[in-house]
């Protein structure tokens, strides 16, 4: 199975870039995985969260489910979001301001 990320400017919020996950052969061909992000930490570091939605239990803590979710072994989730990191990274030229736009 092909896939391919996409990178747009963000409407809303802190985000460096929204990113598409698109398929391109196999039974998601035509589908594209929205919800990803690009973001920059205080300390400048560029990492990618993963779409998720967030719930408060009955005792009022605020929790998040993630939509993506490794069902192997392993650091599945940290494969995915390195692999997004890195294509970002690969959008970014050497007079880049950090935005694929």
């Amino acid at each position: 199975m092909n896939i391919f990320a996409t990178f747009e400017k963000p409407t809303r919020g802190t985000a460096v870039a929204e990113v598409k996950l698109h398929f391109q052969d196999g039974p998601l061909t035509g589908y594209s995985l929205e919800g990803f992000s690009i973001r920059t930490s205080k300390e400048g570091k560029i990492f990618a969260t993963m779409p998720s939605r967030n719930y408060t239990t009955q005792s009022g803590e605020k929790k998040y489910w993630d939509l993506v979710r490794f069902e192997g072994q392993g650091d599945g989730k940290w494969t995915l979001s390195n692999w997004i990191v890195s294509e970002y990274q690969k959008t970014q030229g050497a007079d880049s301001d950090n935005t694929p736009f």
